[in-house]
């Protein structure tokens, strides 16, 4: 696995060649730690020499991640090298991610490829503690080599791209899709005489789209999941993601390679969000001249950037001879103030809209079926340069008239109206005038929203978007149109779109009051969930920096502390602490929600011991009705869960509080069917 970017190469190459003796003594899943003596103190982790699984040997500290960190380890029994993956212990407790770090292992053991690292075991151990076991890796990631040598020669680059195409190739006809490929975990090593050998690593947020684990609700729509610098836009936007996602951030690795500069520059999340969805790349030819790309090539990779997912490669096979074909055609090397380069005429180029056929050898050697590649159309970097010179120029001559115009009628007029600039003694004018909205407009459509007067508010907006398409307000006012509407997917991005411009707008009241409407709604497919679950989306991406406001943790408050979705509801609790607003909560009902909606016997344990540490006599009540009552039902189902294995333990929890144990109650009696009833159950049936 890839370590962090600031550890040393030799971190994850250092050679092992002692034997290391299994500690004797009781079965055990991880025996008494024996730590090495001689294993560097910086590379020693917490599990630095135990024994996991009676056969995994912990050598030292290879890796950390913001979940989970990697081992180099040993298998005592077939003296072999192999890298562990440890999901961190804060981290085991919370069901979502636990379920996530098993998908990782589920995700790799669909796939068996040569550029895919191989994943060999997973378990748990007696304490907890959830560990996958994969091949020792020993090379260099990608981020490294960018790092220090880009930009890289083209066909050094385009090489590496179709080597990590086929990998992708082979992991999307499993029904496996990335979403979190980046150069961290792409590592090149050396083998079978090959010097840059691809290998994909980390599959821990993989979306399976086929067979078993297909429906496992971990990657619901409207979460975001990966790494901002390489997120695809739909990605950005909580959008559903297919395949073309990898194909998108594969493009952006590609811009990396060729350029040596990062897509896009930003200095918050929210920002590289902003810019995938909206910001066109510039092309490589006119940002980096002096590397000598061909126009084929750069097109191929502005393909891969496109924003909308069907302007882009179908398949990762496809992508492969596109590079092909595009490598093959000549370069074009542009230095400041050199009109020609060489001498004679360069060799000819398809035109634009050629197919050529192209026989596709894989880096691997496995066969890749032939496909036809289409030379895109290619501009002119040069004349295109000339035409955007004639057409700012006009455009300059222009505004000058214009601005002309508008000082000589202010001057000729003493009359200041709404929307006109405000020109004083000093000379200033206001710059808001241009791109905001009037105050006055954007509360008449408030008002217009809130009487239900969609149509004239919808075309006021309209009228006021042209003058003002970036003034954040406007975009609210839109959210609030569509969700009035019950437009639930415009809305949101209406939403995002406004608090990405201005975080102070997360605050607005309607705003606030809409949230909660949409994550208490009922109607629709299961009562409303997917929308519940694309507006908790919005939530963790707008709500988790900043500082919350009164009226948003009141809101988050009431919700936590009348809705019955445990999981839901506990998402919720969690913003709520990380901005240390919990103490309205109301403990009792968040606990007995997850009792009553989780079927695991060893989770609830864990919450009877998460109360015990809380000291708080307010739930005794909670832990005497785990304790006496035979059973509990869930939320809205017929379905009850067992408290057998908990009252032992609900007992204990209920004397360490000083409390009193309560009288057990008996379990409910059936009663036998009548033929009454039975009529009666068809009747309700067939209604």
């Amino acid at each position: 696995m890839a370590p962090k970017r600031d550890a040393p190469a030799q971190t994850r190459v250092v050679e092992e060649n002692r034997r290391v003796e299994t500690p004797k003594g009781p079965d055990s899943n991880i025996a008494e730690a024996a730590p090495l003596v001689d294993v560097d103190p910086e590379r020693r982790g917490p599990l630095t020499g135990r024994l996991i699984d009676g056969r995994y040997r912990i050598l030292e500290l290879i890796g950390e991640g913001g979940m989970g960190a990697v081992y180099r380890a040993i298998h005592t029994l077939m003296d072999k090298e192999l890298a562990v993956k440890v999901l961190l212990p804060e981290y085991t407790a919370m069901p979502g991610l636990a379920k996530r770090f098993q998908q990782e292992a589920q995700s790799a053991s669909r796939l068996d490829h040569p550029g895919i690292i191989q994943v060999f075991d997973f378990g748990e151990t007696e304490d907890g503690l959830l560990y996958l076991v994969m091949a020792h890796l020993q090379g260099r990631s990608l981020t490294e080599v960018i790092t220090k040598e880009a930009p890289l020669s083209t066909p050094r680059a385009t090489a590496l791209g179709r080597q990590i195409c086929e990998a992708l190739a082979h992991a999307h006809s499993q029904g496996v899709v990335h979403r979190d490929l980046k150069p961290d975990n792409v590592m090149l090593i050396s083998k079978d005489g090959s010097p840059e050998q691809v290998k994909l690593l980390d599959f821990g947020i993989a979306k399976i789209t086929q067979g078993e684990g297909a429906a496992s609700g971990l990657t619901e729509v409207g979460a975001i999941f990966g790494t901002p610098e390489y997120l695809s836009p739909e990605q950005a936007a909580g959008d559903p993601v297919d395949h073309r996602t990898d194909l998108y951030s594969l493009g952006v690795i590609l811009y990396e390679m060729l350029s040596g500069r990062k897509l896009f520059s930003a200095d918050t999340n929210m920002k590289y969000l902003h810019a995938h969805m909206h910001t066109a790349p510039r092309p490589l030819t006119t940002l980096v001249p002096q590397v000598g790309l061909s126009p084929q090539l750069d097109q191929v990779v502005l393909r891969a950037l496109a924003k909308n997912p069907n302007e882009r490669f179908q398949s990762a096979v496809e992508l492969i001879n596109a590079l092909t074909g595009a490598t093959s055609q000549p370069a074009i090397l542009v230095h400041p103030g050199v009109v020609g380069v060489g001498s004679g005429p360069l060799p000819p180029v398809p035109a634009p809209g050629t197919t050529v056929p192209h026989a596709i050898t894989s880096p691997f050697g496995n066969p890749v079926p032939p496909v036809q590649y289409t030379i895109p159309p290619v501009t002119d970097p040069e004349a295109e340069e000339k035409r955007k010179l004639v057409v700012w120029g006009l455009g300059a001559a222009v505004g000058a008239l214009l601005l002309l115009v508008v000082a000589l009628s202010i001057v000729l007029s003493d009359e200041d109206g709404e929307g006109k600039p405000n020109v004083g003694k000093s000379g200033g004018s206001n710059a808001m005038a241009a791109t905001a909205a009037s105050d006055t407009n954007l509360q008449v459509v408030r008002g217009l929203i809130a009487a239900s007067k969609l149509k004239e508010a919808e075309k006021r907006l309209n009228d006021i978007v042209q003058n003002a398409p970036k003034d954040p307000r406007v975009h609210l006012m839109f959210g609030h149109l569509h969700c009035r509407r019950g437009a639930v997917e415009a809305c949101l991005a209406a939403y995002n779109t406004a608090v990405m411009l201005d975080g102070a707008l997360r605050e607005d009241g309607m705003l606030v009051a809409n949230v909660q409407r949409l994550l208490v709604k009922r109607k629709g497919p299961r009562w409303g969930r997917p929308v519940r679950e694309r507006t908790l989306a919005f939530v963790h991406r707008c709500f988790t920096k900043g500082k919350l406001g009164e009226p948003v943790v009141t809101m988050f408050t009431r919700y936590v502390n009348k809705w019955w979705e445990h999981d839901l509801v506990w998402q919720v609790i969690e913003l709520l602490q990380k901005h240390e607003a919990a103490s309205g909560i109301d403990w009792s009902h968040a606990y007995e929600l997850r009792f009553r909606g989780e079927d695991s016997c060893e989770l609830r344990k864990k919450y009877i011991q998460e109360i015990v540490a809380r000291k708080d006599p307010k739930l005794l009540p909670l832990l005497g009705k785990v304790y006496s009552e035979p059973s509990l039902k869930k939320h809205f189902s017929k379905k009850r869960l067992s408290n057998d294995c908990l009252q032992e333990d609900a007992a204990e929890a209920i004397e360490s509080l000083g409390g009193v144990l309560p009288k057990k109650k008996a379990p409910p009696r059936h009663r036998p069917a009548t033929l009454t009833g039975q009529v009666q159950k068809l009747f309700k049936g067939l209604k």
